[in-house]
Formats: structure tokens, sequence, C-alpha cells
């Protein structure tokens, strides 16, 4: 699990591509790919203390041999039901701000009684409020650096907005801080009673959850739905957060990742540039990602003709078909599944118009290790 678009973490914006949010949750949320979702077959139903049996096969594979040293470590209590992974974000309307002439920009305060505990991670949406005639006007505000063809008709505050950051001393550090600055547009008529601004923004805890002590026996959060004796308990630890990249460095990988678009995956530095590329998304530093990631031998490209539903033989189509090999090295690494499927899905979503992609992996010197992953075309799968 994990992979699909209704499963990110990080953000559901639809105005960010798909590509991005899948290689973001990878490198920041990597846990969030160890869950499993078994569907039981329909009509399925146990009575309350009932048992019944998951059998799992597994196929011959180099790692089979290790088997019986795992077998002894797995029993009942190696699963866990009812678990999801969850990430410290949510929705906040921030402070409303009283638009002047004197100020060129405004700090963004999520909630003025707890200024040290919530912090922004997003704004999402601003909007401008205004009286006129008696009543309460509402008037989007539209972001400075985006696209407004779909929106021209509308009418709008006469504004754009940008959001600034910067960092501020508060008692021995310094504290990442959002500020939103405004700018007129030519059109704009001056207004005879106050604008107050509202913003919708994803906000986070930060640090706070990470200092809480967890597995507490009656659970280590409140749950706010109405279910008597619900416990939601942390099977491991909060991570730290992330702090974001200074504007030299962001740009840095802006820029790399506008120039990597436009070079081609396929020859002789086709591995180099696919790393390259994953690089520019390891912000954390994790080394043991950045060195599973090296691992990456050589990529190679073909096109194909093959059907998508193997049955019918009126569904040929061209495609790509995808070679990966790994160094031997990554035969021993326990997350080299969980790159591989990533690959598939990621360069997937790469595929032409009306093609698709079929990718196989294998380590060198290891042929029982080739593995031919489903045909896929963007975010669909034909097995």
């Amino acid at each position: 699990m994990g992979f699909d678009a209704g499963e990110a973490l990080l953000t559901p914006d639809p105005r960010i591509a798909p590509i991005h949010i899948l290689l973001m949750d990878y490198f920041w949320f990597p846990q969030k790919f160890s869950f499993i979702d078994i569907q039981l077959p329909d009509g399925f139903s146990v009575q309350g203390n009932g048992v019944f049996e998951l059998q799992a096969v597994i196929k011959r594979n180099a790692l089979t041999e290790r088997l019986e040293k795992l077998a002894e470590l797995v029993d009942k209590n190696f699963f866990r039901l009812n678990c999801t992974p969850a990430i410290n974000l949510f929705p906040q309307r921030a402070e409303p701000i009283t638009l002047t002439n004197s100020q060129p920009d405004y700090p963004i305060v999520p909630d003025a009684r707890h200024q040290n505990q919530i912090h922004v991670w997003a704004v999402h949406q601003v909007s401008l409020q205004r009286k006129v005639n008696n009543s309460i006007e509402h008037l989007p505000v539209q972001p400075l650096l985006e696209s407004h063809v779909a929106s021209a008709n509308e009418q709008d505050a006469g504004l754009s907005w940008q959001v600034l950051r910067r960092e501020l001393p508060t008692g021995t550090s310094l504290e990442l801080k959002h500020f939103i600055a405004f700018s007129e547009h030519k059109t704009r008529q001056p207004s005879e009673s106050p604008e107050i601004i509202t913003i919708n923004t994803t906000c986070t805890n930060h640090a706070l959850p990470h200092q809480l002590q967890y597995g507490h026996h009656e659970g280590d959060f409140d749950s706010s739905a109405p279910i008597a004796g619900l416990k939601i308990t942390c099977l491991t630890h909060p991570t730290s957060p992330i702090s974001p990249l200074e504007k030299s460095a962001l740009r840095w990988r802006f820029l790399s990742q506008l120039s990597l678009n436009h070079q081609l995956l396929d020859g002789a530095h086709g591995a180099q540039r696919l790393k390259d590329m994953l690089a520019l998304y390891n912000i954390a530093g994790d080394t043991e990602k950045a060195r599973l990631v090296n691992m990456i031998k050589h990529l190679s490209c073909e096109p194909v003709t093959a059907r998508l539903i193997s049955n019918d033989p009126h569904s040929l189509a061209r495609g790509i078909s995808i070679s990966l090999t790994f160094c031997h090295d990554a035969l021993g690494e326990p997350d080299y599944y969980l790159l591989c499927c990533l690959l598939d899905r990621l360069l997937a979503l790469y595929a032409p118009v009306n093609s698709f992609t079929r990718l196989t992996t294998v380590i060198e010197q290891e042929s029982q290790t080739t593995r031919i992953w489903p045909v896929r075309a963007g975010r669909l799968s034909w097995l």
C-alpha cells in the first residue's frame, strides 16, 4: 500500500504532479509503505471470537534459504490489525489580517493562543472580506506565481498573494516563520471600508510530537470518534521534523529538476540521470536511501508491442520496455524490493500518451532475481 493517489500523506494537492508526491512520500515517510491491505472474499464474515486462517505462499527466490531463520521470529504478535500511517498535518484557519498601506508583509499566525506549538506548513486559500452596502462581500485572492486563466472572468479582490519565509530569533535559536505579502492589480479600486484577509492553511506541531513519550497502555492520543474504549497507540516513535531547504539549495534542486526533465533516461548516462533525479528528493540526506539508489548500475529502454490484456488479441499496443540492473550488493538489501516498486510506478507516470511501460529488474550475476513487473500506463495496471 501507499502508491495510490488517495494514499498520499504529504499533500493531495492536484496542482502537484503525482511523480513529485510519490517521491516526497518515499524519501520523507518510507514507513507508510510497510502496510498491507488484505482483500477478503465477498460475503466473508466471522462471528465474535471466531478464528480463520490466512495462508501466504512464497515463491522460490534468492532469499528462500533464509526463510527458516526468519520463520522462528514470526508469530501472531508479529502482525497488527487496524494500523495506519499518520502524519502531523491538519487544516487550520489563520488569524485574520487587516490590510493597511503601511506594511509590506504580514506574519501568518495560525493560532494566537499557541504560537509556539502550531506552525504553518502550507497556504492553500486566501480571501478578502469587506463591508459593502450593509452586507459582507467575499472575494478570492489569487496566488501571484500561478496561472489565473481559469478564473479570469471571476470577480476577485484585485490582489495577488505570495508567501515568504524568514528565520527569526526565538530565545536561543532561530525559528522559521511565514509571512504573506500582497501586490495590487492596476484595476484595483481603493476601499472605503476596512478589508480583512482570511487565510486557510495546513499546519503542523513541528517538533512537539517527537518530544512526547509513547507506548502508554491507555493510548497515546485522544480520538474524536464517538466509539467507547477506542485507543490510539504509536507503534513507533514520531519522527523528528525535516526543516525546509535554504533558498539557494531549493533553487538549485528546482533548476536541476527542470534540466533533468529534458534529458533521456536511455543510453550510457541513463542510469546516472535516474540516480540524479532521485537524489534531488533526498532532502534529509538519508545515507541508506542514497546508498541503495547508487546501486542502480544500468538502465536501457526499447520499444515493444504487447497485449495489455493477455487473453485479448485486440488489446495490442506499443510501449516501452525498461530494463534496470542493480549491483550485486543489492541482493542483501531489505529495501531493494520497495525501491523496485517505487521505480515501477514512477517510470509508468512518464509513459507517453496511448502507450505503456513494462519494467524488468535484475541483480547482476543473479539471474534468478529477474522480475518482470506488470504493464502500466500512468496509474493503470494490466496484470
